[in-house]
């Protein structure tokens, strides 16, 4: 792999004192005229204005890259489609042989972008690249994949959703992310000077895996 090589040469000019990290990130790829491409998907999203679709016609783009906090080195890539046949409005490829690369990254496609993500995370681990950490955004932020990345060796960094959907166990009770703030809210706990409120929870699973929660303000809010 030849970001490997590249971090190989950049190590002697990083400060011992940086961490790097692994990245996760995706990028709309739109279609809009397309209609007879291989695997084009009706896909969500997430960064559109208020008021404009929410679905369009295309592809996404996976990427995993390394940083150390001041250089990105994209190292991994998938094209998603969608992982929902009803979804998918392009004609299904030709190439079905899985012995060949084309119809792997054909089958690829059509995974649960979750599940992608952190395969590609794990190949890039087995190049022999360095990290400490793996960073991503809510929609890789489910508890199955802190665990997951945990396997891989990594200290998983993302975004929660604010959603009802997920619970997490906090002193014996359950709750959502929305309900543990509002909590801690209601409470007398300190508002920190960098973060709002912290502190430790347990996935609401067979894994009980330990998590550290941090509540900080939304710098959008005037």
């Amino acid at each position: 792999m030849a970001g490997r090589n590249q971090i190989a040469e950049l190590s002697p000019f990083i400060d011992l004192r940086r961490k790097a990290a692994l990245i996760i990130d995706d990028t709309l790829f739109k279609r809009a005229h397309s209609k007879k491409t291989e695997l084009l998907a009706n896909v969500y999203d997430h960064a559109a204005p208020q008021g404009q679709p929410r679905y369009v016609k295309g592809f996404r783009g996976l990427t995993i890259g390394w940083s150390d906090g001041n250089t990105f080195l994209p190292l991994n890539f998938a094209l998603m489609s969608s992982d929902k046949a009803k979804n998918r409005i392009g004609r299904e490829p030709q190439t079905t042989d899985q012995r060949t690369l084309a119809a792997q990254r054909y089958a690829q496609a059509k995974r649960h972008m979750n599940e992608v993500a952190v395969e590609l995370v794990a190949q890039v681990l087995k190049t022999g690249v360095k990290a400490s950490y793996v960073l991503f955004d809510s929609w890789y932020a489910y508890p199955k994949a802190f665990k997951q990345f945990q396997e891989l060796g990594l200290a998983a960094v993302g975004r929660l959703k604010n959603t009802s959907k997920t619970y997490f166990k906090y002193r014996g009770r359950r709750y959502s992310v929305p309900m543990l703030f509002q909590r801690f809210k209601g409470s007398k706990y300190r508002i920190h000077d960098n973060y709002l409120y912290s502190t430790v929870v347990e996935t609401d699973n067979e894994d009980h895996l330990r998590l550290k929660i941090v509540f900080i303000q939304n710098r959008t809010d005037k």
